[in-house]
């Protein structure tokens, strides 16, 4: 299985997968530019940060990533909206990249707690259901454990 972090938004099962996620929303790129020294994945405190030092504002949605011909993936991100209108991805991720696809998502807010990613099978080569259902049930497990 093959990490892609950045998709083809023109790709149909990308674009269908958009859809279902967020109707009327189109994804976009955005330059990756991670803050040196942030921690990684923390989006929100990141971009809260940014927008009291920098201005602008936060931009919620969805950080799509593709397992090349088995899933995609879409994880509940927030990107930074420089005071120019510019979109930039400023949080570190394990693998960093020059951008990010991203799908806005105006109607959504984590409300201060961890949104569980969406995944989509894109094949149907045996056991990859399967195998989205077991990653499924473990993160329902993570959260079991997270601690209020």
């Amino acid at each position: 299985m093959t990490l892609n972090p950045i998709p083809n938004k023109n790709k149909g099962s990308v674009q269908a997968f958009c859809h279902s996620i967020a109707p009327g929303q189109k994804p976009i790129y955005v330059l990756h530019s991670p803050i040196p020294g942030a921690p990684l994945k923390a989006c929100f405190t990141i971009v809260q940060q940014q927008v009291l030092t920098h201005g602008g504002r936060q931009i919620t949605g969805w950080k799509m990533v593709e397992f090349t011909n088995v899933r995609l993936e879409a994880e509940f991100h927030v990107v930074w909206e420089s005071p120019d209108g510019d979109l930039i991805d400023i949080t570190p991720q394990e693998h960093n990249f020059s951008r990010t696809l991203f799908l806005p998502d105006p109607s959504r807010n984590n409300g201060g707690t961890w949104v569980t990613p969406i995944l989509k099978a894109v094949t149907h080569r045996t056991g990859t259901q399967r195998l989205i259902d077991t990653l499924e049930e473990e993160i329902q497990n993570l959260q079991q454990l997270e601690v209020p």
